[in-house]
């Protein structure tokens, strides 16, 4: 009897999880933007996930804009609460960013004020010259709502550094299928089962795009201790049986590797 190896098992399975790509380009979705943000209404924090791809030796130069990024986004009273670097994991494709930044701001305001601050102008160029594609998106940390309970609100805390090296964070953006799919998705994909289950470290609700050309309705960032943990997880009996669950209830779903950047 002929068997499937582990590498093309994990190729099938992560072909489960890659529903649509976004096309990467810098030109701001016309579904949203900054203006969107503004007229939101959201409360409390926002946290701003920015995906880019370097030009070729632009990682020196986007090096300094992120300096002063994060410098006034701390002046705005906000945190970078994770920074990571694409990893390699099985088949999943790494090249497709090079580095995630998530800027985390006390208000939606905090943010427009950003986009027009001083040392953002200033520090803009130095982005551009080194960005050869991004995917910029606004989030808010209102937790998902089952059965009309109020939701409450995820703290998008700093996500600690790691305890090992091997550590890898699997970037999840999801937009769920209309009539309860969002709800099928974290009760029954997501539902207590045997087995592995990774740890998200942060679970983020979409409020509209900045650079992007897709809605996003979901972010989840979920931990696992090594590379070797995620295979084992998405080729178990247990994962397989409700891997389709996942595909019933999404229209888009999207994952990438990253490593956490410490320091």
């Amino acid at each position: 009897m002929k068997t499937i190896g582990p590498t093309f098992m994990v190729f099938a399975i992560c072909c489960l999880f890659l529903v649509a790509l976004p096309q990467r380009g810098l030109a701001f979705a016309e579904q949203g933007g900054l203006g969107v943000l503004a007229e939101s209404g959201v409360e409390g924090p926002i946290v701003v996930v920015d995906l880019v791809k370097y030009r070729p030796g632009g990682a020196a130069e986007y090096a300094i804009y992120d300096q002063i990024a994060e410098a006034k986004v701390v002046d705005l009273g906000g945190e970078v609460v994770f920074r990571g670097d694409a990893a390699q994991v099985g088949q999943l494709p790494s090249d497709e960013w090079d580095r995630v930044t998530f800027r985390k701001y006390p208000s939606a305001a905090a943010v427009l004020a950003m986009g027009s601050s001083e040392e953002y102008q200033g520090a803009f160029p130095h982005r551009t010259a080194s960005v050869e594609a991004s995917f910029v998106y606004a989030f808010s940390g209102e937790l998902p709502s089952f059965a009309g309970a109020n939701p409450g609100m995820h703290p998008m805390n700093v996500v600690p550094a790691p305890e090992t090296n091997g550590t890898v964070y699997m970037l999840n953006l999801l937009r769920f299928k209309p009539d309860g799919a969002e709800t099928k998705f974290f009760t029954e994909y997501g539902a207590p089962r045997d087995g592995f289950r990774p740890t998200p470290v942060l679970l983020l609700k979409g409020v509209t795009s900045v650079i992007a050309d897709e809605v996003v309705d979901r972010l989840v960032l979920a931990h696992y201790p090594s590379a070797e943990v995620f295979i084992e997880m998405v080729t178990s009996a247990e994962y397989r049986a409700v891997a389709p669950l996942r595909i019933e209830a999404i229209e888009l779903g999207l994952i990438w590797p990253f490593s956490m950047v410490v320091g």
